[in-house]
């Protein structure tokens, strides 16, 4: 699937939300895909001190980013 027909699928899913028309299937496919991103960025070491985390999806090649990385925090903030 290309990066716009993703888009056009997470479009159909707002629309249905908002008329009340969204199968229960897809409510749980999209709980799953979500689960998965938030599986991948996942801190590289859970018992360093908060300050010191990095992504490990988001980390590689000599750059190191900080856990939560922007994925983690746009996923919060949605889910607010």
């Amino acid at each position: 699937m290309t990066h716009d027909e993703l888009v056009g699928v997470l479009n159909d899913y707002d629309i249905g939300l908002s008329n009340g028309m969204v199968h229960k299937d897809l409510v749980f496919a999209t709980a799953k895909a979500l689960r998965a991103v938030v599986e991948l960025h996942k801190p590289d070491e859970p018992d360093f001190p908060d300050e010191w985390e990095s992504c490990v999806e988001c980390s590689g090649n000599g750059y190191s980013a900080l856990y939560p990385c922007e994925t983690i925090k746009v996923i919060e903030k949605e889910l607010g």
